[in-house]
């Protein structure tokens, strides 16, 4: 059973309670399965695997930008002027 004898606490649970429109037990429960999606990290795995799909959604582009002999700063100097505005 948990107890918190902080008067802000209660005065913040009953608060979002208010706002909420439910018991403060249902505000304290939603506030803090929130922060702990919020705070979930990904796995490694996660990680690694959204990168490789990250890095195959830009790998034709890739390829076609190293078919063509252009490098990025080619680009960049056609697409923008001296002071960095679009052409």
């Amino acid at each position: 059973m948990l107890e918190i004898d902080d008067p802000l606490v209660e005065e913040l649970a009953t608060e979002l309670a208010r706002r909420r429109g439910v018991s403060m037990d249902e505000a304290v429960v939603g506030a803090l399965k929130a922060e702990l999606e919020r705070t979930t990290v990904a796995m490694p795995s996660e990680v690694a695997a959204r990168v490789a799909r990250l890095l195959a959604v830009g790998e034709p582009l890739r390829a076609a930008l190293a078919s063509s002999g252009q490098t990025l700063a080619d680009i960049d100097a056609e697409m923008y002027d001296e002071d960095g505005l679009p052409r």
